[in-house]
């Protein structure tokens, strides 16, 4: 399979002068059928696909830089580094303080009435309506988390990959090469993002004893891993991002390369569609047909 841009299909610019710049630096993007979400160094600002274009609809402005954005019922959890954990109303655009951290909010995910965050330098806390209930320090710096059943993981820097139960007790460490940055779950597939060292994929099904699958060198770092079925997408910083498929023989087949004119740090397949968040040039909306990019939404340069 050839990948590779096919089609500019709609270019749009819509952004207000005043706030146009801050908003460009965008970090992560989430999506709730037609709304999208971006989070960037003005806040949460909204989209909405109408008629096969991206309209900006709005912003819930925060105290900070908007790290990551994770989906929730009826909106977005936002994690404002050292602001902490927000939830933003994806109607109403009202944002509210679920817990304010100690570290910089990095990550967060929620299991039961139990918020976890991965807060930087200060490792994972655990909060229960706002209180912090428990707290794993780490000895380098905490950005990514994920979920497979009830275990939760904790990408954590050079410390690897930590597995935690629900109430923070330790279950065990995976050892990783590098930093480990951001991953990814898919059924009992991990992927995990490790800077300069790549990704490394691993087999879940026994949790307690993850098993390496493969390891995918990176010309310039691997930012960000995310599952989408069998493909895989990786965010490789000036490199742009690549595209891998695990196929029925238990191999991570490259399926080609898509380089960015800035930094890719965030992939995002949401909803059929691939979002690329690229710091300082905004984000580009590609969608994947039979194994070619085709790029659905850019804005001024390519980029909102």
């Amino acid at each position: 399979m050839d990948f590779m841009p096919t089609a500019l299909l709609s270019i749009l610019i819509l952004a207000s002068s005043l706030t146009a710049p801050l908003e460009k630096r965008t970090y992560d993007l989430a999506a709730d059928g037609p709304r999208v979400m971006a989070g960037t160094e003005a806040g949460v600002v909204f989209w909405e696909w109408k008629g096969g274009s991206l309209e900006r609809t709005g912003l819930a402005p925060l105290p900070d830089s908007v790290n990551t954005l994770v989906p929730v019922a009826g909106g977005v959890l936002a994690c404002v580094g050292p602001e902490g954990v927000y939830r933003v109303d994806g109607r109403t655009r009202e944002a509210v303080l679920l817990a304010d951290t100690k570290g910089a909010a990095m990550d967060a995910l929620t299991a039961g009435e139990t918020l976890i965050v991965a807060e930087g330098t200060l490792g994972v806390g655990f909060y229960r309506g706002g209180v912090e209930t428990a707290r794993v320090p780490t000895t380098d710096y905490c950005r990514g988390l994920g979920r497979t059943g009830g275990t939760i993981l904790a990408a954590c820097g050079t410390d690897g990959v930590l597995l935690l139960d629900g109430t923070g007790r330790p279950l065990g460490r995976l050892e990783t090469p590098g930093e480990a940055r951001r991953l990814s779950v898919e059924g009992t597939r991990l992927a995990v993002a490790l800077g300069k060292a790549g990704a490394r994929l691993y087999d879940l099904s026994d949790a307690a004893a993850p098993r390496l699958l493969a390891h995918l060198d990176s010309p310039d770092g691997t930012h960000d891993a995310q599952w989408d079925g069998p493909l895989l997408f990786t965010a490789e910083g000036k490199a742009g991002f690549r595209v891998f498929e695990w196929t029925r023989g238990g191999k991570a087949e490259p399926r080609g390369a898509f380089p960015t004119a800035y930094m890719a740090n965030r992939v995002r397949p949401l909803g059929g569609k691939l979002y690329l968040a690229e710091d300082g040039g905004g984000f580009r909306v590609m969608e994947w047909k039979k194994g070619k990019a085709a790029q659905v939404h850019p804005g001024e340069g390519g980029k909102h």
